[in-house]
């Protein structure tokens, strides 16, 4: 299954590592450190057109999203509820699962 980023991009589920929402972090520099590091090295993927909502961060690249990063949490939800894997904590009902 995969995960669509935006464009023409998705990624399977065992590349996801996470999804950080852009405008909670927007102005840290650790942040602009990291995505600077990333485009000097070339793994870096901007995919919003100068807007992104959600830094994802894969095994091989970061992109930068135009895609809210609640809708890419609930596609990744959608891909682990399809596998039969499960998260550890529902967030929605704050029963934990083992």
């Amino acid at each position: 299954m995969f995960i669509h980023l935006g464009g023409d991009v998705a990624i399977t589920g065992d590349e996801f590592i996470a999804v950080i929402d852009i405008s909670a972090i927007r102005r840290t520099p650790t942040i602009d450190e990291y995505l600077t590091a990333a485009r000097a090295k070339g793994t870096l993927v901007d995919l919003s057109d100068g807007i992104p909502k959600a830094i994802v961060i894969t095994r091989d690249k970061v992109y930068l999203s135009p895609i809210s990063p609640v809708t890419l949490k609930r596609r990744a939800e959608g891909l682990v509820a399809v596998t039969g894997d499960y998260f550890t904590d529902d967030s929605e009902t704050g029963d934990s699962k083992d």
